[in-house]
């Protein structure tokens, strides 16, 4: 097995590239950086009456922005670093963030990867 710990199986290579981490958005009042355990608190506080349905629903829609898996350690990011660890995936695949130059390139890396597999098979 060559150093780019992807797997070559009767004759068919393959990498799994990981879909990556969701980039964090804006709490509504634009104060501070938000993600899903801004989510969770937001939650709490609007099972204890702190926080209004719309409040919430604030919070949610700003909090996770856009594609992506959430940034906490959950089955998502999990299975990604599990993947990695078993050589299913190229070295750091599961830490880039799911949208952007990084993941463009770990993505082209894990095709030429293949490639160079299916080659030298």
């Amino acid at each position: 097995m060559r150093q780019e710990h992807t797997r070559l199986r009767d004759g068919d290579g393959a990498a799994q590239p990981s879909g990556g981490v969701r980039v964090r958005g804006n709490d509504p009042s634009g104060r501070a950086a938000a993600d899903i355990i801004s989510v969770f608190e937001g939650g709490r506080a609007h099972a204890a009456g702190k926080l209004s349905d719309a409040g919430l629903l604030d919070i949610e829609r700003t909090a996770i922005p856009g594609p992506g898996s959430c940034a906490g350690m959950y089955t998502a990011n999990t299975m990604a670093s599990a993947i990695e660890a078993l050589g299913l995936s190229l070295p750091g695949s599961s830490a880039q963030e799911a949208v952007g130059e990084d993941k463009r390139s770990d993505c082209r890396r894990a095709g030429e990867a293949v490639v160079r597999l299916v080659r030298e098979a």
